[in-house]
């Protein structure tokens, strides 16, 4: 199983776009739960619906690089969940 340069290309770019994701979206979250402010479920709500919707086109139709996509938006939830000031 030989991957050529442009598949390599393509799945950094399919980590790079789980992160980015990952990174607002866990950020909203994350930063609601702390908060705890008035309609703090309705960010929370927004970015889950995101995420999930994200994640399934990327399963659904482009199920190669799901592992990448899954790889990216992981690494950006435990950088999420190590950050002390999230608002």
């Amino acid at each position: 199983w030989i991957m050529t340069f442009l598949q390599y290309i393509v799945l950094v770019v399919f980590i790079a776009i789980g992160f980015f994701l990952g990174t607002f979206g866990w950020a909203q979250i994350i930063g609601s739960i702390r908060t705890r402010q008035n309609h703090f479920i309705i960010p929370i709500l927004v970015w889950v619906v995101i995420l999930g919707a994200a994640t399934f086109a990327v399963w659904k139709w482009l199920n190669a690089y799901f592992i990448a996509y899954l790889i990216g938006i992981g690494i950006s939830f435990f950088i999420m969940i190590g950050q002390k000031n999230i608002e």
